[in-house]
């Protein structure tokens, strides 16, 4: 009998490739910023998995499952699977021009992150491709009159996952 590998190891895949990479993204985009906004890395805590309610801190990035995952039949008793997974980043700032450009890297570095980074198109030790295949970006979420917090908002990025088996 062969074990399925569905959703659930593909976003703990996900998760492990963005703690082992991010950072290091992050850097670069700051590295080449000419702007002064400094983009944060999410602290080891701040990974969620699933639908977060509550976020202790940003920067943050949630990776969740979307409905969608097709299975196709391939042959006798194997099949293709593709699902979708989306990774969200959410920041704030106090200048709404600042936090939507640091939306915009946040996109960046969680493409080059899990497109580009070895193994290139794919997670570690899985058999999954994994492509970028569009993104969405939530309306800003103002404070409350009087409140000192920042605008808080996230932008998400939908990958497909696909993988054969047999």
């Amino acid at each position: 009998m062969i074990e399925l590998k569905l959703r659930e190891p593909i976003i703990d895949a996900v998760i492990a490739k963005l703690k082992a990479g991010y950072a290091t993204r992050v850097a670069t985009i700051n590295a080449a910023d000419t702007q002064g906004i400094t983009l944060g890395v999410p602290g080891t805590a701040d990974y969620y998995y699933g639908r977060a309610r509550t976020i202790a801190r940003v920067p943050a990035l949630i990776v969740t499952g979307l409905p969608g995952s097709q299975f196709t039949e391939e042959g006798a008793h194997s099949f293709n699977y593709q699902t979708l997974v989306a990774v969200y980043a959410v920041d704030e700032d106090a200048d709404t021009e600042k936090l939507a450009r640091k939306l915009d890297r946040h996109e960046r570095a969680i493409i080059e992150t899990l497109w580009d980074d070895a193994p290139q198109e794919a997670l570690t030790n899985s058999a999954y491709t994994f492509r970028p295949q569009e993104d969405s970006l939530s309306p800003v979420f103002e404070p409350r009159d009087g409140d000192p917090a920042p605008y808080r908002s996230w932008i998400g990025v939908v990958f497909e996952a696909s993988q054969s088996e047999g």
